[in-house]
């Protein structure tokens, strides 16, 4: 039964891992967004008096750039998931195999008495 309580702690941690990983994963891009957008504002107010055709390349780029960096982190957060979903299926897996084993044990010991 030890093992089995041992196993479900290191599951957690390795679950909370994966969390606080998707945590600062979403601040980061909460953070580039933010920043992004402050960039952009500074842009338009101090070029108002210019072209738009001079202005409007660098915001395309610059929300371009945001695209890119979102699909990025949108494709970290894919893997984290599919990592969760490995860890929950050695951990399910793990945990019956601890549970036959502890029933085997119990079932063994309670023929003996």
């Amino acid at each position: 039964m030890e093992k089995i309580f041992k196993l479900e702690e290191d599951y957690k941690k390795e679950i909370k891992n994966i969390e606080q990983m998707e945590e600062v994963l979403d601040a980061m891009r909460t953070d580039a967004r933010r920043k992004t957008d402050a960039w952009i504002d500074q842009l338009l107010y101090y070029s108002r008096n210019h072209s738009t055709d001079e202005i409007y390349p660098t915001l395309n780029e610059m929300q371009d750039n945001m695209d890119q960096f979102d699909v990025s982190i949108r494709k970290h957060f894919d893997t984290l998931s599919e990592e969760r979903e490995e860890v929950t299926a050695k951990y399910r897996k793990d945990l019956g195999r601890l549970e036959e084993e502890y029933y085997k044990r119990k079932k063994a010991e309670d023929s003996q008495l």
